[in-house]
Parts: C-alpha cells; sequence; structure tokens
C-alpha cells in the first residue's frame, strides 16, 4: 500500500541529508484495518513508499463468502462490513474497502472504527482535506488517540498548515510523552516549514533520550547534526 506522507524510505532519506536538498516526509502511526483469520500487516511506523507483498484475494476467499451471505442476511451486519473493509485494504483495493465503511456510517455515523480506516485510505491516497475531515470526526469524540492526531498532523501539514500541525503534535505529546513519531514529526516540521532549528534539535534530542534503540535514532542523529550546522 502506497504512502506518500511519510518518509521515502531510509536511503532516500540519508541521500537528502547528505544532500541538503530532500525534506524528510512524516511518519505515520495508522496500521492497517483488521483482518479476520491472519494477514494482516502489524508495523505501525511502515514508510510511506515502501512495497509490502500485499495479500492475495485467494487467501481470504473463504472469509469473503462468509462476510457477504452474512450481509445478505441482513446489510446492516457491522462486524460483517467491517471484516469485509479489513481484507479490501489489506490488499489496497482501497475503493472497494471504502465503500465497505462508508456503508457503516450509514448505519452508525459515529462509528469510530470506520471514520478511522475511512481516514486512512484518504491519508493513503492523498486526499489531505477528507482525511483530515474524517480524523476531525473520530478526536470530536475520542481526543485522546493521539495516533490519530499525528495522523491529522500530517495531513495539516500536508494542507500548508504547519501550526495547526505542530499544535496536533504538541498535544499528542502532552498526551503520550512515549509516542516516538509525534516527536520525530514536530522537529521535521519546526526544521524545515518553521526554519527553527535550535528547536528542532531539541525535540529530537529529547526523542533520542526516550527513543535511543528507536528504528529511526540513526537518521534522528543525522538530523541533528545537519541542524547544529545551521544554529
Amino acid at each position: 500500500m502506497q504512502k506518500e506522507s511519510i518518509v521515502t524510505g531510509i536511503s532516500g532519506l540519508i541521500m537528502g541529508l547528505v544532500i541538503g536538498l530532500a525534506i524528510p516526509k512524516l511518519f505515520a502511526t495508522h496500521t492497517p484495518a483488521p483482518v479476520p483469520g491472519g494477514g494482516e500487516t502489524t508495523s505501525n511506523q511502515m514508510p510511506m513508499q515502501s512495497s509490502p507483498a500485499v495479500p492475495d484475494i485467494s487467501q481470504f476467499k473463504q472469509v469473503i463468502e462468509q462476510m457477504e451471505a452474512e450481509l445478505k442476511a441482513n446489510p446492516k451486519n457491522i462486524q460483517a462490513l467491517t471484516h469485509l473493509g479489513g481484507i479490501y485494504y489489506n490488499m489496497g483495493r482501497l475503493e472497494e474497502a471504502q465503500g465497505y465503511f462508508k456503508q457503516i456510517l450509514e448505519f452508525d455515523p459515529k462509528n469510530i472504527e470506520a471514520l478511522t480506516d475511512l481516514g486512512n485510505i484518504n491519508y493513503d491516497s492523498e486526499q489531505f482535506k477528507p482525511a483530515a475531515e474524517y480524523y476531525q470526526k473520530v478526536l470530536e469524540q475520542k481526543p485522546e488517540l493521539t495516533d490519530v492526531r499525528v495522523d491529522m498532523a500530517t495531513m495539516y501539514r500536508r494542507l500548508g498548515q504547519a501550526d495547526k500541525a505542530i499544535e496536533e503534535l504538541k498535544f499528542a505529546i502532552e498526551k503520550n510523552p512515549n509516542h516516538p513519531n509525534a516527536r520525530t514529526n514536530l522537529g521535521i516540521i519546526l526544521y524545515y516549514d518553521k526554519n527553527d532549528p535550535k528547536t528542532a534539535v531539541t525535540v529530537w534530542e529529547e526523542y533520542l533520550q526516550k527513543f535511543p534503540n528507536h528504528e529511526q535514532a540513526a537518521n534522528v542523529k543525522q538530523m541533528i547534526e545537519k541542524a547544529k550546522a545551521r544554529i
């Protein structure tokens, strides 16, 4: 599944740091929708342009047939709609997945899971405004969901609203100080969007203190070196 609004890959990030041209993109926090019977991806920090193996529909044929039978018996079966949406989401068939999640909202307009998944689908499809709108509906009900806030911040940044993105990330860190992507992304926006290398270094150094062995620690160290050279 293509994800364009976070770092494009480790090699691309390092090259950008060396030549000083590429701007690192932000890290997403959302995971694929749940799929019954296995096959889901569990990493919640997958680069947007990575190319994970896409599950084949044959792996889910029996589950799909079962869920479709349940929907035929009861078109308002939220669980069946959720499972089908999750299957197609994991296969990268976002338009079909979106259809199932929208059906859920017809029966349950405040369904947190469907709203979140629709936000994620629009995020992955680079539909930034609708993604932000879906995330906002989630946060109106569950303001403590810091993963959603971090993804909302990415959408604000892609919409050219860096200040709103910073607000979301600061709120996320306040509510969940142990959220690594919130700190990484905040530093990136401060450095590249707000031209504030000093504060970015402070944020990234706090990140390294809390998460010295995190998967992006080496890249953050390089960004710190680059930022310090500008201070």
